[in-house]
């Protein structure tokens, strides 16, 4: 092997040298703050201990056509969720209405009323509290008592500031906001990019006015958000300058 071919060591660390900044992550996690990302779906941040936690690589499988894809456009609308957003009186999608869930406010915040009793046990009230808007699990979405729709921030208490990169080459910028929006709005992206064929008519939607108004307020919505792109592809050195 000639001198141009050795390769320097990797770092490496002792035990001792990490036991305090563990002892910072148990001290950190018992805090009752939140130093992860939450998702939509209770049992799934139960399955990754309560949230999806940094310095983690986390693989998502399934065999083709399995929804991976659909189903990381969701987790990455709701780790960047950490500001509300108010719709408007949109006609949006919401989901099976018996499904609703009656919320109260605190502080600005739509949740379900819960109370604690003498021995710190956590109880759901079903009644006696001022019902101001409802939950609709199906959609994710909040519907207040003034018909506004609301997407409310499930990462609005993390201790970090959330700045997504995406190295996105299935589908281009464009297709993956459209997706976004009508996974929010309860509409196929087909639907949305007036594609969806109608058998009995024997031809194809055509989104009205109001509706290109609608999803034009959604796309908006999504310009505050801290997220990139990148279209094209490279080399892991490549990825690692980029970020």
């Amino acid at each position: 092997m000639s001198s141009k071919d050795r390769y320097n060591g990797l770092k490496f660390l002792h035990t001792k040298q990490v036991i305090d900044s563990a002892k910072q992550r148990i001290a950190e996690e018992r805090s009752g703050k939140q130093y992860g990302l939450l998702c939509r779906f209770p049992s799934v941040n139960r399955a990754m201990l309560r949230y999806w936690r940094f310095k983690r690589i986390v693989m998502i499988c399934g065999m083709s056509g399995s929804g991976k894809s659909y189903f990381l456009n969701m987790l990455r609308n709701d780790f960047l969720l950490q500001t509300n957003v108010n719709f408007g009186q949109a006609n949006f999608y919401l989901g099976n209405p018996n499904a609703a869930i009656d919320l109260e406010l605190v502080k600005g915040v739509y949740q379900i009323p819960r109370i604690t009793d003498e021995n710190g046990r956590v109880k759901i009230l079903t009644e006696g509290f001022d019902v101001a808007g409802q939950y609709h699990p199906e959609s994710g979405l909040v519907k207040t008592n003034g018909n506004d729709i609301i997407q409310q921030a499930i990462n609005g208490h993390c201790e970090y500031t959330v700045v997504l990169i995406h190295f996105g080459y299935e589908m281009d910028a464009e297709s993956e906001l459209i997706r976004s929006a009508s996974n929010i709005m309860g509409a196929s992206y087909g639907y949305l990019m007036s594609s969806d064929f109608n058998g009995d008519l024997n031809k194809y939607n055509r989104l009205s006015d109001l509706e290109f108004s609608e999803v034009s307020s959604v796309l908006d919505a999504f310009a505050p958000r801290r997220e990139y792109y990148i279209p094209t592809s490279g080399n892991v050195e490549q990825f690692k300058a980029t970020c």
